[in-house]
């Protein structure tokens, strides 16, 4: 789970919010409320300090980290299914308009050679 402080509170809340549904745990505005507390520190450290900051995540108890991994790899899975489906369709859309762009070119190029030997 790579983020940024700003983002962390409601990335990181509603991947809680949908492991809650599967595991007991705080609410989620108490967790909302930690994750606030966590971005808030982290935004104060350095980038560097990965211990620091992987510190302030270790203070998460294991009663929010378990609904929170959990959401996590729910959402990942389902957001990389969709992301999947909408690439191979644009991919898939790019590649006809590829094929239509070198039909038509041949067919120009066919029509202008009918009319060369016309004349």
């Amino acid at each position: 789970m790579v983020t940024n402080p700003v983002t962390i509170p409601p990335i990181f809340t509603f991947n809680y919010w949908v492991g809650s549904f599967f595991f007991e745990g705080p609410t989620v505005r108490e967790v909302y409320g930690h994750f606030i507390r966590i971005a808030a520190e982290m935004a104060t450290l350095d980038v560097w300090e990965l211990g620091a900051q992987i510190k302030a995540f270790a203070q998460t108890g294991q009663d929010m980290l378990i609904p929170l991994l959990f959401g996590s790899m729910v959402v990942a899975t389902l957001v990389a299914a969709v992301s999947y489906i909408i690439l191979v369709r644009f991919f898939w859309f790019l590649k006809l308009h590829r094929e239509r762009k070198i039909q038509l070119k041949l067919s120009r190029e066919r029509k202008a050679g009918k009319k060369d030997s016309d004349d």
